[in-house]
């Protein structure tokens, strides 16, 4: 389910409540596979970013960053507080613009 969600977590704002894992991919490189765990840990299993943080031994800006840049979470506003909050997650995170963006697959597709 790739529903649109207007939930929260971590004070992001969801862009979906569900992330699918699609067959195949543990064949990807790692920077995609890690990201692949992020949304799942994040969405499937409603793990903090924090939790996600320790777990996987990332920075936090990684994991925000990979959550943005495969749209589990919204771009935050342009708003004082948003612009604040997103800075304290990703400031000197590592450039993800290498990372493959993977494909939304809606659950109806993959089950018929």
């Amino acid at each position: 389910m790739n529903q649109p969600t207007s939930g929260t977590r971590d004070g992001f704002q969801l862009t979906r409540d569900y992330f699918t894992v699609l067959p195949g991919s543990s064949a990807l490189d790692h920077k995609s596979k890690r990201a692949i765990a992020i949304c799942h840990l994040f969405l499937n299993r409603k793990m903090a970013v924090a939790d996600i943080v320790w777990l996987l031994d990332e920075e936090n800006g990684t994991v925000v960053r990979a959550l943005l840049e495969q749209g589990v979470i919204q771009e935050p506003g342009r708003s004082k507080c948003a612009t604040c909050c997103i800075s304290q997650w990703c400031a000197g995170a590592p450039s993800t613009s290498s990372w493959v963006h993977l494909p939304v697959v809606p659950a109806v597709a993959l089950y018929g």
